[in-house]
């Protein structure tokens, strides 16, 4: 199998929207054991074009997500507190987590 067809990095793409682990990924996509190491090995790369979709379906999921709440969040209807609380705790998630990487590299 080709890693690098575009097929197959939409699949990737999609596998990280719901934040599948490289294990799962090389489950779902009936990798062979060889195939399987080398899969993991790319993923491994942070820098790799496999890991590089798997993040923007992960980015991907995560805009949709905080789009849906923002948009419940500004209709007023039932439940919009929640939502706006739960857009606020993402948000500042986000940015803890941006600080934490160039502050200390984690």
């Amino acid at each position: 199998m080709e890693f690098t067809s575009e097929d197959f990095l939409y699949k990737v793409r999609e596998y990280g929207s719901r934040n599948l682990d490289a294990r799962s990924m090389a489950i779902m996509l009936d990798l062979s054991k060889a195939q399987t190491r080398l899969f993991m090995a790319e993923y491994e790369d942070l820098d790799s074009d496999i890991r590089h979709w798997w993040e923007k379906g992960r980015l991907d999921k995560a805009q949709e997500i905080e789009d849906k709440l923002e948009a419940h969040a500004t209709a007023g209807e039932e439940g919009s507190g929640d939502a706006a609380r739960s857009l606020g705790y993402l948000q500042r998630k986000r940015h803890t987590d941006a600080l934490k990487l160039d502050l200390f590299g984690i």
